[in-house]
């Protein structure tokens, strides 16, 4: 269907079904010697095709100055024709034939010549292709297809489009309510907002440059105005236009910021602007319909769907490899080998070299044993005196009890220079040297006397003593203290 949308009497964008581009044609309409027109007739015509759109302008006429054409992929040319009549009966017509040249924007300007009055121009007759009803033209700027920015502002001040000469001569127009004041300029004899008008953006002849997938507006700079089709301006920034194409983007999915969530055992996607279930994980498939479960099904060692959807193992048989033979295990048992004479043999919660699944070895640990438990590999034991502190598998038990940092168990830090011994916090002695203890400390009284051998009746002889005995700790036998023998 044709589309044809008036945003304020300024702007007509003419968009035909089919088109795919994400671009459009800018004809500028220098509107020459009318002054303030009332009427405009535009027909735009596609080749091939000899596609025609028509429509007639009479609501805001006089501010009107631009064209933008969103052509289908194979037009190769556009011919647009514009026929005016100003508030005097002045009329002027313009043709012109612009090429398209594949996915790049183009921009043109016509302009109105052969002035007369009341010579049959619009008005008086029709535009070529005119005959073709177009309906009621959509007045919201919203209505725009694929509209994802926000609405810009009027492209011009309600007295903006007067003739001029210079600046000056142009009528001062009132500020809006909230939002940028107008700026008016005398830009190629027409008094035009500056801040508004993406042919003139801040200054007159600086139009803003084209964007990929949508259409350039102002609004005291060159920003996005309007997406095409599905494309959005979600990083709301002008020189990559509407970067997103909310039709298959997973990250902005129908709008910015829309993000599909990722199914069991697949990966999003984006269809139409709606989220869902996107290819399935290498082994498993969507067998019951349901998008919400994701690829629910495992084909290697589904019983009831083994290798296909649907394709059940007879009774007491299992699923291995996508085929359906062996005997049917009650978990946690699993016949990991397919020895029908040993069926069943393994333990899928303990066994290490097959844990939770047959062929799931639990890695080596350091300085421990590897275990499984509950289908998940972990710690069994640590060797030694050392612990695994950190619960961390990859590097086993990695924290010893007799350092400091984890002295008789972990995390039991050892401080204030205080070192683990044997597992315990205790201090150090200090070390003694020799010749520390002088003598001269020591009081002569405090050291006791040698006996008087000689004189001690209390002392057996050496008769007594029998050779080799068992002889009083701490003494030191010798001459007597008179220097004789013993007696």
């Amino acid at each position: 269907m044709t589309r044809l949308h008036l945003r304020a009497a300024l702007l007509l964008l003419v968009a035909v079904a089919g088109c795919e581009r994400g671009f459009g044609v800018e004809i500028a309409i220098d509107r020459g010697c009318l002054a303030e027109p009332v009427r405009f007739d535009v027909s735009v015509e596609l080749r091939p095709g000899g596609d025609r759109r028509a429509t007639v302008i009479t609501d805001g006429a006089r501010d009107f100055h631009k064209l933008v054409v969103v052509p289908p992929d194979d037009a190769t040319e556009i011919i647009v024709t514009v026929a005016a009549r100003d508030a005097l009966g002045m009329t002027a017509s313009g043709r012109a034939t612009i090429a398209v040249d594949g996915h790049r924007v183009a921009a043109a300007s016509l302009t109105l010549t052969g002035c007369a009055l009341g010579d049959g121009g619009a008005g008086d007759q029709s535009v070529e292709g005119a005959d073709l009803p177009i309906g009621d033209l959509p007045q919201d700027p919203g209505d725009l297809a694929g509209r994802d920015a926000a609405d810009p502002p009027d492209q011009g001040a309600p007295d903006a489009g007067s003739a001029c000469t210079v600046s000056a001569d142009c009528p001062a127009a009132p500020a809006p309510d909230g939002g940028l004041p107008p700026k008016i300029a005398c830009c190629k004899k027409a008094c035009i907002d500056v801040n508004r008008d993406p042919m003139n953006c801040t200054a007159c002849g600086s139009a803003c440059p084209a964007i990929p997938n949508g259409l350039p507006g102002c609004n005291g700079a060159c920003v996005v105005a309007s997406c095409v089709g599905a494309f959005r301006d979600c990083n709301k920034v002008q020189v990559d236009g509407c970067e997103i194409n909310g039709a298959s983007d997973v990250t902005s999915c129908g709008m910015c910021g829309q993000i599909c969530p990722k199914p069991e055992n697949a990966a999003p996607s984006c269809t139409a602007g709606k989220c869902g279930l996107g290819p399935c994980t290498a082994g498993f498939i969507q067998c019951d319909g349901d998008p919400q479960n994701g690829c629910e099904v495992h084909l290697a060692s589904d019983p009831l769907n083994c290798g296909a959807c649907g394709n059940k193992c007879p009774p007491n048989t299992h699923c291995k490899n996508g085929v359906c033979g062996g005997i049917m295990c009650n978990a946690p048992l699993a016949d990991c080998d397919g020895n029908p004479q040993n069926s069943c043999e393994i333990n899928l919660s303990t066994d290490v070299d097959h844990c939770g699944v047959c062929g799931k070895v639990c890695p080596l640990v350091a300085n421990g044993t590897r275990g499984c438990a509950a289908d998940l590999c972990g710690i069994a034991t640590c060797t030694d005196s050392f612990r695994d502190c950190d619960k961390v598998l990859a590097n086993g038990c990695e924290a010893s009890t007799l350092s400091n940092a984890h002295c008789g168990m972990c995390n039991n830090m050892c401080l204030n220079g205080v070192a683990c011994v044997n597992g315990s916090c205790a201090a150090q002695p200090p070390d003694m040297a020799v010749g520390d203890l002088a003598m001269s400390d020591l009081a002569m009284s405090d050291l006791a006397k040698p006996p008087d051998l000689a004189k001690s009746p209390d002392l057996a002889k050496p008769a007594d003593l029998a050779m080799g005995g068992d002889l009083p700790f701490g003494f030191d036998f010798g001459l007597g203290s008179d220097g004789g023998a013993w007696p």
